[in-house]
């Protein structure tokens, strides 16, 4: 998950935003800096309303197909940052066919050293047959300040492919010198 991709929600493409659900807990906008790499990264900025919030904090999300990662053990990796009383959480929840939860993982973050910073985290899944989709999502905590996010990246663990990757064609060229 970047946040490059023009779209209809204040994250861009590809990700959810319930703005009924959300309304009153904050904003979310795609910003020129902080970033890591391209030209947006994420800013949540939580109001009152959202300390508290419980199940439902400021926030957004995405559905990824199982099979664009498939691997067992996958490697969750995020630049984030907090500040102002904010924190930042990456979640992703492996789900059924029907919806139900199989694994989960998550990252959080809640200083700011005036950059994002990496942070990681795996996800093992026993039981890698049942699952469908990856639920993706970014939330802000808090009640005040502002959280940021860029470059979420979801891989087989040790392979260093994303999911944003992995659904492109794969060439090579091989030249034998002999």
């Amino acid at each position: 998950g970047s946040f490059e991709k023009d779209g209809a929600g204040p994250a861009g493409a590809d990700w959810v935003f319930d703005a009924k659900k959300m309304k009153g807990k904050g904003t979310i906008e795609r910003v020129a800096d902080p970033h890591q790499e391209g030209v947006f990264g994420l800013r949540l900025q939580p109001t009152a309303a959202n300390a508290g919030a419980g199940a439902e904090p400021l926030g957004v999300g995405q559905i990824v197909p199982y099979g664009r990662v498939g691997a067992k053990k996958l490697t969750i990796s995020a630049h984030v940052g907090a500040e102002g009383g904010a924190s930042v959480v990456i979640g992703v929840l492996a789900l059924r066919k029907n919806g139900s939860e199989v694994a989960r993982a998550a990252i959080a973050g809640s200083k700011w050293e005036g950059v994002l910073s990496p942070s990681s985290t795996t996800l093992d899944l026993n039981k890698p047959r049942e699952v469908a989709n990856l639920l993706v999502f970014v939330v802000a905590n808090g009640g005040a300040g502002s959280a940021y996010v860029d470059d979420i990246v979801i891989a087989p663990a040790g392979e260093g492919r994303s999911i944003q990757e992995s659904d492109q064609p794969l060439s090579a060229a091989i030249q034998v010198d002999a």
